[in-house]
């Protein structure tokens, strides 16, 4: 409040109740006025240049909607711990001068599965897609400079598990990324954040974290993976890109569907457990 009173290009706005992750972060969005747009978490910390480096790419860059920098990993009293890379291939990385047969066979089938390494900044829209589907890992992009004329003509975000990175899927589709070869962005790593209580075994629990997108989910019978592989083919069938990329697009869903295939039939497993208890 202090902030908004002395400077006019600040406002600030209190909910009534707690409306959760998802709305809370869209009603930010619905009230922003600025060209670009950026969601800052409380407990992270940002370099000073962080916005102006940014900026300046996407002034210079009309083909890039999402600029954001490399991410560091501190503690709880900004201490560093580790630098975080995008890329975690699924399928390994293709070394050229490889002479195994399985290497030649991966190789062949690139433009297929990909190189497993993080192509963002690509400028064909199903390369885009895969790598923030299979090779991503982390969501942290979600945290960059995005163009709000861009970012409001997606669903905004869902209040589901991961519904961040089919954000960043949707966004995939409609333009590249760009990332800042420098470390602005500082992610602290503590037990109370988000990630971290809802967490098992190092594994998002999707049903606690559907609580913390939306209270209402509290309850409620929920198919988060099989709700994700729905939402990547409903991003997929609304983008405005050729036929050659929706098919490969379709293709990469089905890739991670096939991933996930285990946790999937948990979850048909656990909902009709949970359907039978309510009868």
């Amino acid at each position: 409040r202090e902030y908004a009173a002395n400077d006019q290009r600040i406002s600030y706005y209190r909910n009534q109740e707690n409306l959760g992750a998802t709305r809370n972060h869209n009603r930010v969005l619905e009230l922003s006025r600025g060209e670009y747009f950026k969601w800052i978490s409380h407990d992270d910390v940002l370099a000073p240049e962080f916005l102006a480096k940014c900026v300046e790419v996407l002034d210079q860059e009309p083909s890039v909607i999402l600029c954001y920098p490399r991410t560091m990993f501190i503690d709880e009293q900004g201490k560093p711990l580790e630098e975080y890379e995008y890329g975690h291939p699924r399928y390994g990385n293709f070394e050229a001068d490889s002479p195994t047969l399985a290497s030649t066979i991966r190789r062949l089938l690139i433009p297929i599965l990909g190189d497993g390494k993080f192509h963002a900044d690509s400028p064909q829209p199903r390369v885009r897609f895969r790598s923030v589907v299979s090779n991503m890992g982390r969501c942290y992009p979600v945290f960059g400079l995005i163009r709000s004329s861009i970012l409001k003509k997606t669903l905004s975000l869902g209040n589901y598990g991961h519904a961040d990175g089919v954000l960043l899927a949707r966004l995939a589709l409609l333009g590249r990324f760009y990332e800042i070869p420098e470390y602005l962005f500082f992610y602290r790593r503590h037990p109370k954040q988000s990630i971290e209580v809802y967490s098992q075994n190092g594994e998002n629990d999707y049903y606690e974290y559907a609580k913390w997108w939306d209270p209402a989910n509290k309850g409620q019978i929920m198919f988060p993976r099989w709700k994700m592989f729905c939402e990547y083919c409903r991003t997929i069938s609304q983008a405005p890109v050729s036929l050659y990329d929706r098919v490969c697009c379709y293709f990469d869903a089905l890739n991670w569907l096939r991933g996930s295939w285990v946790n999937l039939v948990k979850e048909v497993m656990r909902a009709v457990s949970q359907f039978c208890h309510l009868e």
